[in-house]
């Protein structure tokens, strides 16, 4: 792309603190009010303060790792994930032995763990809370699994078997007795906790592995996938999937196995620069309307070189609407952070692989397209709507 001399470009304005970790990171969380964040990393497990305002500098708060070293479960936690409700609580999902742990930060003296959950017989990918019972705790493995909690007892309480690795998993924000889990095959699958084990809808969403999906904040149904062939796809499920859950649990119509009222529509696809790792829906008073998702690539053994974090208007997906760019290694994770710190969907914390904890401002951030020529804004739409057409095919629920 041609692009202004850098010398006109102020380096990094939407940068507003940082923070130096003792490792990289591969996750980390928000507490519920937004004033701390977890991260987590081989041999690290820290909780840090972001400071008054979203302005204030950040410091570390506790090394969770220190008193804990012998109950540790062994080698790294791959993802963390903040109680909704509970400033002081989090879970940790580890590798190799499958556990799934639990913290609270609040404890007293320097054993901060609470109590560790014990059912996968491989690597925790992923967690999630339910956004509403903070005592629901859902995680996805590599053992081809998905697994319902209660974290007031030590075995799960539902088990989900998937068609493949489990990456992600993440409830349904409009009706939380259902969540989605993305498969290491390409598939995404819809489970519902009521109905024990059996997906309720499976459907083929990328050529690649599923890394990462969300469901939008606002409009049920919606859902945001991101995949390593470099692909973010929206995707309209069945609205009767999220109706209200007073009705009861929802039965698929009777139109046949594979009809077209059984399929999820790709609604809108974006062409990334390098293999997905992490997605999310952008929040906002106007979140519904403006359909924009964060993501960021963190694969640098499928040749991911993007150290960004890009921001994307799915209906307008030619270039980014944003390129965070003050990491100088693959980022690992991100989240937005919760108003009164700063508006909503205007300000985030990123960490990744170059050991650093960033804070920044969209408000601050100049628009990728600002220094773009209108040539090459025009060849990336066209390469982007030839890349992007949608053939995938639909496996429903027998």
């Amino acid at each position: 792309m041609e692009e202004l001399p850098s010398s006109s470009i102020p380096p990094f304005p939407e940068l507003v603190a940082s923070h130096t970790l003792p490792n990289p990171a591969s996750s980390l969380a928000l507490s519920p009010d937004g004033s701390r964040v977890a991260v987590a990393g081989r041999e690290m497990l820290r909780t840090v303060t972001l400071g008054g305002g979203g302005d204030g500098e950040m410091a570390e708060d506790l090394n969770l790792l220190s008193g804990n070293t012998r109950r540790l479960p062994q080698h790294a936690p791959l993802d963390v994930a903040w109680h909704p409700l509970q400033a002081s609580v989090f879970a940790t999902g580890h590798a190799v032995n499958g556990a799934v742990v639990l913290w609270d930060t609040e404890q007293k003296g320097s054993d901060k763990l609470t109590r560790t959950l014990s059912g996968h017989s491989g690597a925790v990918n992923r967690l999630a809370f339910h956004p509403t019972e903070g005592t629901r705790l859902l995680s996805g493995s590599r053992d081809r699994s998905a697994k319902l909690w209660d974290t007031r007892q030590k075995s799960a309480k539902l088990s989900f078997a998937a068609a493949a690795e489990v990456r992600d998993v993440q409830f349904s924000r409009q009706a939380p007795a259902r969540f989605a889990a993305a498969l290491e095959n390409g598939v995404v699958q819809l489970f519902d906790v009521r109905v024990n084990r059996e997906a309720l809808l499976s459907f083929h969403a990328h050529q690649k592995a599923v890394s990462c999906l969300d469901f939008h904040p606002e409009r049920a149904g919606l859902l945001v996938t991101g995949s390593q062939d470099m692909l973010l796809r929206v995707w309209e499920l069945e609205p009767g999937l999220f109706r209200d859950e007073k009705e009861g649990v929802t039965r698929r119509p009777s139109s046949g196995r594979g009809s077209l009222a059984d399929v999820p529509r790709s609604a809108h696809a974006v062409q990334t620069t390098a293999p997905v790792a992490r997605v999310a829906w952008r929040p906002g008073a106007d979140a519904s309307a403006r359909l924009h998702v964060a993501s960021c690539a963190h694969l640098p053994a499928l040749g991911a070189a993007d150290a960004k974090l890009h921001v994307w208007d799915v209906l307008r997906p030619a270039i980014p609407l944003y390129s965070l760019a003050a990491h100088t290694d693959a980022l690992s994770a991100f989240a937005f952070l919760p108003p009164p710190l700063a508006a909503a969907g205007e300000a985030l914390v990123t960490t990744g692989r170059d050991r650093q904890l960033l804070r920044h401002s969209l408000a601050h951030a100049p628009p990728p397209y600002e220094h773009v020529s209108p040539t090459a804004i025009a060849w990336a739409a066209a390469a982007a709507r030839a890349r992007c057409r949608n053939g995938f095919t639909i496996s429903p629920r027998r």
